[in-house]
């Protein structure tokens, strides 16, 4: 976890700010540590370099986060190759009616924040992380975010929730 992404989030339970206890880093990221607001005193895991905001696993929609999750422990080498990330991204541009990957990269260019909703492994957040002055937040409830975190994690402006 990158200590800068504390001037963007806020607990989940009273929208408070959060005070930082580290555990562990490794250069600028925080490996292992704890969030704890500074109203309600609720704690959040880093781990993994990643803070956990999901902590009820009874909810419907982290049972359906806990099946994507097993399909990317199984599955996650044949996302990170080449030709998936192509498909990926050309779904990615017809599925929003982007006429080109150039147009898609101009938009980019005027965000400043980016939120990546169901990030999976992170190819989608790397993609919308062009604009090195924006900040990508990649969120995901499955493990797949693991796997994004290691291969995408050292990006300087994307965040993985």
């Amino acid at each position: 976890m990158k200590p800068s992404i504390l001037e963007h989030i806020v607990c989940p339970t009273c929208r408070s700010d959060f005070k930082l206890l580290t555990k562990s880093k490794l250069k600028n990221e925080i490996k292992e540590g704890t969030l704890i607001c500074t109203k309600c005193n609720d704690k959040f895991k880093i781990t993994k370099g990643i803070p956990r905001f999901v902590v009820d696993v009874t909810k419907d929609f982290v049972r359906t986060e806990m099946a994507f999750s097993a399909k990317w422990k199984n599955h996650h080498r044949n996302h990170h190759a080449k030709d998936w990330i192509n498909w990926q991204k050309n779904w990615f541009l017809e599925r929003f009616d982007w006429k080109s990957i150039k147009q898609f990269n101009t938009f980019l260019r005027s965000q400043n924040f980016i939120l990546d909703a169901g990030t999976g492994i992170g190819n989608s957040a790397k993609m919308l992380s062009i604009n090195k002055s924006s900040t990508v937040f990649a969120l995901d409830a499955s493990d797949s975010v693991d796997f994004a975190y290691k291969k995408y994690g050292t990006s300087s402006n994307i965040h993985f929730i």
